[in-house]
């Protein structure tokens, strides 16, 4: 136990006295030094990467959508089991959404959180993201709900070849919260 008014913080650094309940001579203190700042996010996204805008939506609709569609009904996340359950609120409200919305409107949301698109699109996309939730990397999932191999290779590919590079160059995060 520290003297009162010491702080493990040093000299000069603020600190706060505090008594220790059930016991008024006993005393500690609370180091008020600000946390360091946290580190950078690592984002994580479905993608689909393809020359032609149309299709590249095309096929997120089938393959991103279609993952979420499955996520949605292996988790039933429309029923009403999610109230009762301490913990759960936000899937409760996520249930009562998709209760009043429907499925197709879910997947819509979920979609469009997602990183599809000609390189430009997605190189733009993850650039908001990155921005949004001050993240300097980003994880790409390229194969999911059953696509060809063939179509997810030539989708990581372009990307590789078309996004990353572009990505390499921008500097640092210079996040919205900053």
């Amino acid at each position: 136990m520290e003297a009162p008014g010491a702080s493990s913080a040093g000299p000069g650094a603020p600190s706060i006295s505090v008594r220790v309940a059930g016991n008024p001579d006993e005393r500690g203190t609370i180091d008020a030094t600000p946390a360091p700042a946290p580190p950078p996010t690592i984002a994580a996204g479905w993608t689909f990467c393809d020359e032609n805008a149309e299709r590249a939506r095309e096929m997120a609709v089938k393959y991103i959508g279609g993952y979420w569609a499955t996520a949605l009904r292996h988790y039933e996340m429309a029923a009403d089991h999610f109230g009762k359950a301490k913990g759960y609120e936000y899937y409760e409200q996520m249930a009562k959404t998709l209760q009043g919305h429907g499925a197709d409107a879910a997947i819509e949301y979920f979609l469009n959180l997602q990183v599809w698109g000609t390189p430009e699109m997605c190189l733009r996309k993850i650039d908001d993201i990155r921005r949004r939730v001050n993240a300097d990397h980003f994880v790409g999932v390229f194969s999911y709900a059953g696509m060809p191999i063939e179509d997810a290779e030539r989708s990581l590919r372009l990307f590789a070849r078309e996004v990353m590079p572009e990505l390499k160059k921008l500097n640092g995060v210079q996040s919205e919260a900053a």
